[in-house]
């Protein structure tokens, strides 16, 4: 995804043609979606390797095991919820670079307006994936990294809300109720 991103990135610098217009979004607004992804990738990356190496409590060997099962179900839960709403996340950070890199007006009024579809969906899915992130820990409550790790994911989801509301606002879209 982030290919396709780089990409579309680029093919916006070509030299335009015409008269440079004013942005509603600047290259601030997609900084911001940057530097959102460069936290959440170490929390990938953290869920990975709880993934593939779950916590064994010591000195209880068949009841360890049982344990690094269940913290290891409950890691995969958070890391699907989490992987799919960063896709989606992405594409909105990738449609908001696009659109404060526009040389005509017209080009970035279709960018705007596909953006303003994605970033209310995004909105709107997040209120799902926030349920579904506290049905796991109500799940899994028991498991400590489990816990840990929603309660960062909880805080991406947050930031991600406000960067993407702010986003919605400037370009005018009606939020999701």
């Amino acid at each position: 995804m982030c290919y396709i991103r780089a990409l579309v990135l680029l093919a916006c610098l070509v030299i335009p043609t015409r008269p440079a217009i004013a942005n509603i979004l600047s290259i601030a607004d997609d900084d911001n979606f940057h530097q959102l992804n460069l936290r959440i990738r170490p929390l990938q990356m953290d869920l990975a390797e709880l993934i593939i190496h779950p916590p064994i409590p010591r000195g209880v060997p068949q009841g360890g095991i049982e344990s690094a099962v269940r913290t290891q179900d409950c890691i995969i839960r958070l890391a699907g919820n989490f992987d799919a709403l960063g896709a989606k996340l992405d594409i909105v950070g990738t449609l908001v670079g696009l659109a404060a890199r526009m040389v005509d007006s017209a080009d970035e009024l279709f960018v705007l307006r596909l953006l303003s579809i994605h970033a209310r969906g995004f909105l709107e899915q997040l209120k799902s994936h926030r349920q579904m992130l506290n049905l796991t820990v109500i799940k899994c409550s028991q498991d400590g990294a489990t816990v840990a790790k929603s309660q960062e994911i909880l805080r991406i989801y947050s930031d991600a809300a406000s960067l993407v509301q702010s986003i919605v606002k400037k370009i005018g879209a009606s939020p999701p109720k």
